[in-house]
């Protein structure tokens, strides 16, 4: 079984598989990769990566992907992660992409799963949109 994942709220750790999901993928989206030297290409942040892909979203999905799989098995027994950038409209512009993403996680024998996607317009977060039916991707 794994940790409890810590955090900085009046929750201290946390160790429900679902509680810790959400933060760990919600840390991934707020964390900024320059707020910290001594950790410095070891943070999570999905903002960098957006900013170090420019715009190529193939390669921010794939780029995402590795990321979070290797976040996720770190704090749970087992993770798996899915990740899809599709063009919005052809034919009215480039800028437009969705990030999707799929996550499953098992700890102690428990699994779960999470599913988001993230529009963008312009390279930037347009908002995250939380999968009630985490269907396929």
């Amino acid at each position: 079984m794994s940790q409890p994942l810590p955090t900085l709220s009046g929750a201290g750790f946390i160790s429900g598989i679902a509680q810790k999901a959400d933060r760990a993928l919600t840390y991934a989206f707020t964390t900024d990769g320059a707020q910290s030297v001594t950790y410095e290409g070891n943070i999570v942040s999905i903002p960098s990566l957006v900013a170090e892909c420019q715009g190529d979203m193939l390669l921010l999905a794939s780029r995402a992907r590795d990321v979070l799989e290797r976040y996720f098995s770190r704090i749970f027994d087992a993770a798996v992660i899915e990740t899809v950038a599709e063009l919005v409209d052809e034919s009215t512009s480039n800028s437009k992409y969705n990030l999707k993403i799929r996550i499953r996680v098992s700890d102690g024998g428990v699994a779960y799963s999470l599913a988001r996607e993230i529009p963008f317009e312009d390279s930037k977060f347009a908002k995250i949109i939380e999968f009630n039916n985490t269907g396929n991707l």
